[in-house]
């Protein structure tokens, strides 16, 4: 998977993007450096540390120093937050310095979360934070309209994991990398870097932010010049092709299939005022399809596509008249991952290339070992080139405990599938599509980390769960 890590680039401007898709998986926390070495907060005073809490748990970003009273970091992180503590003058992320606790701050108001574009935010600490000089002092930051020169030097600091998926460290890091030309980067990621960001990294990977460094500094010749903001893995070799955060996901390890194979399989092309995502989704009645809830998140219009083996062509075309999330769903820990759509006049459902698909009974559960076929369109590997034809996979049913030793957060209202090897996996733009069990629809495509990684399952909201499928029930009356 290719990976340039991608910073916020503090200018203002305007842009446009193509379909991009509704992405699985969590807010991620802990995370450091890759590929950099051990530092001292003297070298860095500027850096501060933040602990978020969003009323049900905690994650870290990174922020700079501006001010006595502001701390520049990322949109993202601020997302659904409620309070954060800020530590200052340490070293160690967990100890030392001093910490402050805010509920004052604010994102960028054009900040859009699902293309990161100006993923900038401003913490405010009223009672002023106390700059020695030597533990902590403010960054300047470069002047309005200054750009990245390609090849700049650009250092990095930050705690969290060493490798992707790697144990943590509560020490600072530092890491330098060269700032990349803007057209290569989005050529690498396939599109979606705007005038508001620059990328930086090595061609040949092993350096870089990953988890957690999000919203630390990007320094070059001593000013603050960028915000990290995202990226695609941590530190892997660029000449591989990328992940673009806006194309179309498919299924990994798969083949094409057909419609008429899976006729209950819907594509949504959904819009939120700027942008259009897509998802899947699956035909239960003449009037409903059953999605996920994370692919409704902002959106004002839905546009269904049923009938046919193309995402972009054939079938027949509805624009939905309704759509709903459980009202259970909780967007940090995708719990209750479920939602409905209603087209009020009714599709055409021929039986061939269009049929409902029946559901798993109520408090029903996927066994262990079960087969799992889900399909959808999208990328075929993680950071893959997309296609519009349909795909199909099937992989194993994973014990719900087992998985949650491997990747954790997996509730009631969810299972697991995969192989333990990985090699086939549901991904990006597949979420909200069905994943059927002996002909009934037992799961919806919610989130995974990466895609058909080793030990990384992908995690499905499970339809027979009482509460899920009352939800189902009491809105289609299927």
């Amino acid at each position: 998977m290719n990976k340039s890590t991608l910073y916020f680039f503090l200018c203002i401007a305007f842009c446009s993007k193509d379909i991009l898709c509704k992405r699985r998986g969590h807010k991620q926390d802990g995370g450091k450096i890759v590929g950099g070495t051990e530092t001292t907060i003297q070298s860095y005073p500027y850096q501060a540390y933040l602990l978020l809490y969003d009323g049900s748990g905690y994650y870290q970003c990174g922020g700079s120093i501006v001010s006595r009273h502001h701390v520049v970091t990322a949109a993202h992180c601020l997302t659904r937050i409620n309070t954060i503590f800020v530590r200052i003058a340490s070293t160690q992320a967990d100890s030392g310095g001093t910490v402050y606790t805010t509920t004052t701050f604010s994102s960028h108001p054009l900040y859009n979360p699902e293309t990161s574009d100006y993923d900038i935010g401003v913490v405010r600490v009223p009672q002023g934070m106390a700059l020695d000089g030597t533990n902590a002092s403010k960054i300047n930051m470069v002047s309005t309209g200054a750009d990245v020169a390609d090849g700049k030097e650009v250092v990095l600091t930050g705690w969290g994991a060493t490798t992707e998926g790697g144990a943590t460290s509560d020490i600072l890091k530092v890491v330098i990398v060269p700032a990349v030309n803007r057209t290569g980067c989005n050529e690498l990621l396939g599109g979606g870097v705007t005038s508001r960001m620059f990328c930086a990294g090595t061609p040949e990977g092993g350096k870089d932010t990953c988890q957690g460094d999000s919203g630390g500094p990007a320094v070059v010749d001593g000013l603050l010049s960028g915000v990290t903001s995202y990226g695609y893995g941590c530190a892997h070799i660029s000449c591989q092709t990328s992940e673009s955060k806006q194309d179309e996901g498919k299924i990994v390890g798969g083949n094409e299939t057909t419609i008429q194979s899976h006729p209950h399989q819907v594509y949504l092309l959904l819009n939120n005022g700027t942008v259009d995502f897509q998802c899947g989704g699956s035909i239960v009645n003449e009037h409903y399809i059953v999605t996920a809830a994370h692919c409704l998140t902002d959106i004002i219009s839905i546009v269904i596509r049923i009938g046919s083996t193309q995402s972009n062509s054939g079938g027949t075309r509805y624009n939905a008249s309704f759509f709903d999330s459980h009202p259970w769903y909780d967007e940090s820990t995708s719990d209750y991952d479920v939602g409905i759509i209603q087209v009020a006049e009714g599709m055409a459902l021929d039986g061939t290339n269009a049929r409902a698909i029946a559901m798993v009974p109520f408090n029903s559960d996927v066994v262990d070992g079960a087969d799992v076929t889900v399909t959808g369109w999208g990328a075929t590997s993680e950071g893959g080139p997309t296609t519009s034809t349909l795909m199909v996979v099937t992989v194993p049913a994973v014990n719900r405990t087992g998985c949650n030793e491997l990747i954790s957060g997996v509730t009631d209202r969810m299972f697991c599938a995969g192989f333990p090897e990985g090699g086939k996996d549901s991904c990006q733009g597949d979420s909200g599509g069905p994943a059927v069990v002996d002909g009934l629809l037992a799961g919806v495509v919610s989130f995974g980390f990466g895609c058909a990684r080793p030990n990384s399952p992908g995690v499905y909201s499970r339809v027979g769960e009482f509460f899920i499928r009352l939800y189902i029930f009491w809105m289609t009356g299927s």
